[in-house]
């Protein structure tokens, strides 16, 4: 085993984004790194957007590859350290219509094949994360959580295996994470499948409002000066735990509160299946509840009074998102009024229609909860093997047979 500057590993460094060059005539994607459980890239399409792209050739030095590495280097929060990484699979590339490119706070890296192998790498990161080793390199001066990326990559040292151990370790918990990434694709086609499917029906509005057909409700925040309120167990959502959700199902939350938290605020705990959409500042944002849940006011809930619309109304707010940021107001952030929204009419098809589509997606929808929840034991078991790994506190074939029992 030898030591290297974490550097040393980089055969090829470049920041994100787009500047001010040629305009491109072709569309791109800006890579943005999300999630809580396991990081993931989200997709933007900027083409459209009122920006010059670069030419070409800058596009070309930025574009992602199999094998690269998306580096978070500005936008952490006081919770969570900016320094994040996902790995850039063949899957990402060849699933997308478009060159990839990072985000302008994000670097790409492209390991040097020759040094290390790439996604060996890539969880060596992790395992560094997730032990908080990227406090260290935060740079406050400005107000804004920036990642000192030049002195992390002279100083930070790493302990480098032989390739045939790195490889070993990369394959093991590589095969959770491809599970994980072919579970998120399914989850995508089917909800692309259901919005097409509801789509596909004709709708009339014809008198009927949300207010009609669903109870509307919103959330609070107990007091954040009262310890006792927070964090026993019952789970409460705040609009990140569903812009950053990669799924239809939010079956938990960042933060809990606990029952004297529950009793001091005026809205209810929703059960499960209750649709949450996000009515502040991101409007349109939506989840099916996964278990019992409270919310605080960055939402609207909707219980529909027959479940057999649950769905169906779920795909509406989907579809009609541009709809309802025309209905906000606000001066410091958009917001979209219980009171407006109850009063929106509601799209409704023929019974025969409705009862067709609810019929068609159920079984569907319980798929795709079991496999969100599927996901996070997979994304669970890498969390609790990759440190154990790259310490050398356990073997590769004892992860593999930890595998075994959850792949």
């Amino acid at each position: 085993m030898s030591v290297s500057t974490i550097g040393s590993l980089f055969g090829y460094v470049i920041g994100g984004g787009w500047g001010a060059e040629t305009p491109s005539d072709g569309t791109i994607q800006t890579a943005i790194i999300r999630g809580a459980d396991f990081p993931s890239v989200a997709l933007q399409d900027v083409s459209g957007l009122p920006v010059r792209f670069e030419s070409s050739t800058a596009v070309e030095k930025r574009a992602l590859r199999p094998g690269d590495i998306v580096f978070e280097i500005s936008g952490g929060t006081k919770d969570r350290p900016t320094g994040r990484s996902v790995f850039v699979s063949h899957m990402m590339i060849e699933s997308s219509p478009a060159p990839i490119i990072p985000a302008s706070f994000c670097r790409l890296i492209r390991p040097d094949p020759t040094r290390v192998e790439p996604r060996w790498l890539y969880y060596r990161l992790q395992a560094w994360w997730n032990d908080g080793g990227a406090w260290e390199y935060q740079n406050q001066s400005t107000g804004i959580s920036n990642f000192r990326f030049k002195v992390f990559e002279r100083e930070y040292s790493v302990d480098l295996p032989d390739v045939g151990a790195q490889q070993a370790v990369s394959e093991v918990l590589g095969a959770l994470d491809d599970k994980i990434a072919m579970n998120r694709t399914w989850l995508l086609l089917v909800s692309q499948l259901l919005i097409a499917k509801y789509r596909s029906y004709a709708k009339s509005r014809d008198g009927a409002t949300f207010g009609d057909v669903a109870d509307v409700g919103g959330g609070a925040t107990p007091s954040t000066k009262k310890p006792e309120f927070w964090g026993k167990g019952i789970a409460w959502a705040t609009p990140t735990d569903i812009t950053g959700l990669d799924g239809i199902w939010l079956d938990r939350t960042d933060r809990t509160i606990s029952p004297a938290g529950m009793a001091s605020i005026s809205s209810p705990l929703y059960p499960t299946g209750s649709i949450a959409m996000t009515s502040r500042a991101t409007i349109g944002a939506c989840a099916l509840l996964g278990e019992p849940m409270a919310v605080n006011q960055g939402f609207i809930v909707l219980q529909p009074k027959d479940q057999t619309l649950q769905l169906w109304l779920y795909y509406q707010l989907l579809d009609r998102v541009d709809e309802f940021k025309a209905w906000a107001n606000g001066a410091t952030f958009l917001e979209l009024p219980k009171k407006i929204f109850r009063r929106l009419p509601v799209e409704l098809g023929s019974e025969a229609d409705m009862d067709e589509f609810a019929a068609f997606a159920t079984p569907l929808m319980d798929r795709v909860h079991a496999l969100q929840l599927e996901n996070h034991r997979l994304a669970a078991t890498r969390d609790e093997l990759l440190p154990l790994l790259m310490s050398g506190k356990i073997t590769v074939k004892d992860a593999e047979k930890t595998i075994e029992e959850v792949v």
